[in-house]
């Protein structure tokens, strides 16, 4: 037993040398001399780890898949059919992922992965273009797992399921609008994250040609972000922008041309990346509607 520990330790000390290439063949040598060994489970996730890291998911898939197969019972197994569907996921194969999901949810009851698994569920679901059916992936999450780190964002990708089937329905943007506020509501949900369902709500009000609501809704991101409000992170970012242009755009409409340049310039101003295409359109409608700013 000591002989097989000590052969996986070669693996691990050659991966925090940095040799990753040289653990990943000691270790796949190692399930070749001991395909029963209490290690193997061990060794083959962090197989299933290493081609996820590097991108390569059709390998990945197959560790994973291989290791929940021949040691169901293993701590690991569940584990084991979240990362295969994720692996499925990245290969666009959501129906494949989606089966995965579903087995852990089936065979692992007690399973600490199983919110992570309902969750990935929905965003298999998405994929499929299933948005009805990924609402009710959501709405299972939300109650059987209540206070969950990840049920913010369950109500977020709810929402957004409910979004994108208002285009045939618009009554599904009032639905998505309180999905949306749900998130908002929570006083314990990152900032981040209220901002997003802020704009989201303001995206819902625009669809349904609530313009000034709308404006204001995209207007308190923008005010957040550029007081400080809100931390400074690449998502903070993306939805102060987003507001911030759709705000701008709704002065476009209503040929506010003076407003339209003031949003914009406080994406200039705030040095986030879409600062340069905010630099553009305030040059270009300064061109074009020069009389109105003399």
């Amino acid at each position: 037993a000591l002989a097989e520990q000590a052969y996986t330790m070669r693996g691990w000390c050659r991966y925090l040398m940095g040799d990753g290439p040289g653990a990943l063949e000691i270790f796949e040598a190692f399930i070749g001399k001991y395909p029963k060994s209490e290690w193997t489970p061990d060794v083959m996730f962090w197989i299933g780890e290493f081609h996820y890291n590097q991108g390569e998911y059709s390998d990945a898939e197959r560790r994973f898949q291989t290791l929940a197969e021949q040691h169901p019972k293993s701590p690991l197994a569940d584990s084991a059919l979240y990362w295969a569907g994720r692996s499925a996921f990245m290969l666009k194969e959501s129906r494949r992922a989606n089966e995965y999901f579903v087995k852990l949810m089936k065979q692992y009851p007690a399973s600490p992965k199983r919110p992570e698994a309902r969750y990935a569920q929905g965003e298999a679901l998405c994929a499929l273009g299933e948005f009805a059916g990924a609402i009710l992936i959501y709405e299972e999450l939300i109650k059987e797992f209540p206070g969950n780190a990840i049920e913010n964002a369950a109500w977020l990708r709810k929402g957004d399921s409910q979004f994108t089937l208002g285009a045939e329905n618009p009554k599904r943007y009032e639905e998505a609008m309180v999905s949306y506020q749900t998130v908002m509501d929570q006083p314990d949900a990152p900032k981040v994250l209220r901002e997003e369902a802020e704009y989201k709500v303001g995206r819902c009000l625009e669809k349904l040609n609530r313009l000034d609501q709308a404006f204001e809704r995209y207007m308190n991101v923008v005010y957040d972000f550029a007081q400080g409000a809100t931390p400074v992170t690449r998502d903070a970012e993306l939805w102060f922008t987003r507001a911030a242009f759709n705000a701008a755009e709704l002065k476009e409409g209503e040929k506010s041309w003076k407003k339209a340049v003031n949003i914009y310039q406080r994406v200039v101003d705030a040095r986030v990346p879409a600062g340069l295409d905010a630099a553009e359109r305030i040059r270009k409608m300064r061109l074009d509607h020069w009389l109105f700013f003399y």
